[in-house]
């Protein structure tokens, strides 16, 4: 058996050990960074990806407190781990024909600097890796929510950013008495 020391003295073993020592060294290979995480949705019977860069939770649509004079798109607010959500019909935020929300379906918390709000989905139907390769441009979505729109996938699924998304103004909603009702 070879002792270490000797390994080194060998020239066979340092050349392999050199090459070992350059590969690890080599700049991280960038392909893993050339795909988009996105969660798979179904939002008014459509299916839908968005990007995980903004989500911070999925979890079940549980109490929804109702506010009176709301706009459509405010379902209402729910309590998750201690702190108040307001909860969007992501299917009125996107444009999409209003139907009855389904039995069970899910929220998507979309969050930065504890500033949380959570959309309401049909179903969450996973994860997937998106090559970047493999989108094309979102023109084709020409409707206002079209800048928050990363691109079409491959199998011509819209791919929703969830930070464009939360950085809209279409997730805020006013308040003050001027603004009830807007």
């Amino acid at each position: 058996m070879t002792d270490a020391r000797d390994a080194l003295d060998d020239p066979i073993a340092r050349r392999i050990l050199e090459a070992r020592t350059r590969a690890l060294a080599a700049a991280p290979d960038r392909s893993i960074h050339d795909e988009i995480e996105a969660v798979s949705l179904v939002v008014g019977g459509e299916r839908y990806e968005m990007t995980s860069e903004a989500i911070s939770a999925v979890a079940e649509i549980r109490r929804l407190c109702a506010l009176p004079h709301a706009p459509p798109e405010l379902l209402g607010l729910t309590l998750r781990r201690g702190a108040v959500l307001p909860v969007f019909d992501l299917r009125i935020v996107l444009g999409a024909p209003l139907t009855a929300l389904p039995e069970h379906g899910r929220l998507i918390v979309l969050g930065r600097a504890g500033e949380d709000v959570a959309l309401a989905v049909d179903a969450i139907a996973g994860m997937r890796a998106i090559p970047r390769s493999e989108l094309r441009d979102a023109a084709p979505i020409a409707t206002p929510t079209g800048a928050w729109f990363r691109g079409i996938d491959a199998d011509g699924v819209p791919v929703i950013d969830s930070g464009a998304l939360l950085d809209s103004d279409r997730l805020v909603v006013d308040i003050s008495p001027r603004g009830v009702g807007r």
